[in-house]
């Protein structure tokens, strides 16, 4: 059993462009009890002969094996099946990167210091997960808050609210084992990890913010999500509301519902009779007319985070 105090998950894909400088950012943490388990997913540019090179300077840091595309998800699967074999200790925590980012030098350390800091660490599943700083190709700052940036700064852990929508960045997560064996693997109706995640330790767990970034959050043309600004303002929201109303709301959460399905399907008995009425009248909502989705939105508190958000959903639905 190997024994290592924080392991950092990466998938890189075509990532030749910014590989380097993610790499070397690792390597400047000021909290060095790290190793790093890369999967790389069916590159064809320079991205392994990158990591080979890394790899070749620092061998006891970095372990790396090729595998054919899956895609970021079922990747990042791939990456945990070893440590819910046991073959880490149970000690070890994990963080998830990505090929792109910068890491502030002192990530890992505040990260730690959040996920030890009640002493249980190791008990109930914990997440930890911190802000972001949104910057260009270039690292050139954007915003020194992807929270504000994207006027996201409610802290929301009922899961209600996380059937509708997720904000933890997977780049900025550690766990612990406990987390990953509860919630993983992770399914294929699931969004995305990061999302997946947060919803059980958010239920079953603990869920942490730091409030202050620790990743440089670099915007490409190429990024999977990437920091999205609300493009609208107040009034232009109130206005579309009006103008939009008869519109089928509901239609673009779908692979949401999917997720709840899968949600329900994996945690059903150890979750309340009440929960279960919730999620299951979350994805039967659009079989039902305007009044009676209020009805049952009302019924089982299923809000969104945000006034502005529950407004729209009431008005829409």
């Amino acid at each position: 059993m190997m024994k290592i105090k924080t392991l950092i998950l990466l998938s890189t894909y075509n990532g030749e462009l910014y590989l380097a400088e993610f790499l070397q950012s690792l390597i400047q943490q000021t909290e060095n009890a790290w190793h790093l388990l890369v999967r790389d997913d069916g590159s064809n540019d320079a991205t392994v002969s990158i990591l080979q090179k890394i790899l070749k300077q620092y061998p006891d840091k970095i372990t790396l094996y090729k595998g054919k595309n899956l895609g970021v998800k079922e990747s990042f699967n791939d990456l945990i099946k070893p440590i819910l074999s046991g073959y880490y200790n149970v000690k070890t925590y994990v963080m998830f990167a990505d090929q792109d980012d910068v890491w502030m030098a002192d990530k890992l350390e505040v990260s730690l210091k959040a996920m030890n800091h009640n002493g249980k660490a190791h008990r109930l599943p914990r997440l930890v997960y911190t802000d972001l700083e949104v910057t260009d190709a270039y690292l050139k700052p954007i915003h020194s808050s992807l929270w504000q940036y994207e006027n996201n700064t409610i802290h929301c852990t009922r899961l209600n609210a996380l059937l509708y929508k997720n904000r933890v960045t997977g780049c900025t997560m550690m766990v612990n084992q406990a987390l990953l064996k509860l919630a993983c693997p992770i399914p294929k109706a699931a969004m995305m990890h990061d999302w997946w995640l947060n919803m059980v330790a958010s239920r079953f767990g603990q869920v942490v913010e730091v409030d202050r970034a620790t990743i440089y959050y670099r915007q490409h043309i190429n990024n999977t999500i990437g920091a999205q600004k609300p493009k609208l303002t107040v009034l232009e929201n109130i206005l579309n509301l009006i103008l939009r109303k008869n519109e089928p709301y509901l239609d673009h959460l779908e692979p949401h519902r999917q997720q709840a399905q899968a949600f329900l399907s994996c945690y059903q008995s150890q979750l309340k009779a009440k929960e279960i009425k919730s999620i299951e009248a979350y994805i039967e909502l659009p079989k039902f007319n305007g009044l009676k989705k209020r009805r049952l939105i009302i019924q089982y508190q299923l809000f969104r985070p945000g006034i502005l958000e529950n407004l729209v959903l009431l008005l829409r639905v």
